[in-house]
């Protein structure tokens, strides 16, 4: 049966859906610790933000938004908060990609073209098994940070298979991944996708491999 848990203001949810509602309500609390001046702060450096992503003035974007958005962002990967707003860094200027998938001793294995590592952390999601004909996909699940290349490549299989426990053959990934740094994150993941090797098996065979953390 898979575990449900229960933060402290009664909401039940999986491991990470638990995860995410603690880092908001941690970012969330912080806002109210600050002082005059830093609330200030906060305040501008959200206009100037608000300007910078061409919203409309009805839309509204206030100092403590970006707050709880930067420090959301720090605490889903269990770094401090900021206090003063972080100036904002130049994001996207090495994307991650594309997804190779080979064979490997029986089973499969997943890395990621690196050409250059990007500056602070890189979030990689990704999804489910899914159909080879299966074109999009909004079902891309959290499932640790990008390992530090080895000869232009970074391996996710360890992190693929602890999430969802096997690589069917001739199923489609996809793989997104998205830079954080200082709190900040690029406008949108970069998404990279790939078809497993090999044939799909029968229904009654992908049921009788579906053993946890065996690739096939």
């Amino acid at each position: 049966m898979k575990k449900t848990y229960t933060t402290w203001d009664g909401k039940r949810g999986s491991a990470a859906q638990s995860h995410a509602w603690g880092a908001f309500g941690s970012a969330s609390y912080g806002w109210g610790q600050l002082t005059e001046e830093q609330w200030k702060a906060w305040e501008a450096a959200a206009k100037e933000e608000k300007r910078r992503r061409r919203w409309p003035p009805s839309r509204r974007f206030t100092g403590q938004n970006l707050f709880t958005e930067i420090n959301y962002h720090q605490a889903f990967l269990g770094l401090p908060p900021f206090l003063h707003p972080p100036e904002r860094p130049a994001l996207g200027l090495d994307p991650v990609g594309p997804l190779i998938i080979s064979g490997v001793g029986g089973g499969f294995a997943l890395k990621l073209g690196v050409p250059k590592a990007p500056a602070g952390h890189t979030l990689v999601f990704a999804s489910p098994p899914c159909p080879a004909g299966r074109r999009v996909c909004r079902d891309c699940r959290f499932i640790g940070l990008l390992p530090a290349p080895e000869g232009g490549e970074s391996e996710v299989t360890e992190m693929y298979l602890r999430k969802f426990g096997y690589i069917p053959a001739g199923s489609r990934i996809f793989i997104q991944t998205w830079q954080q740094v200082d709190g900040w994150r690029a406008p949108f993941p970069t998404q990279t996708t790939a078809i497993v090797p090999g044939k799909p098996a029968t229904a009654a065979r992908r049921r009788s491999r579906r053993a946890p953390g065996t690739a096939h």
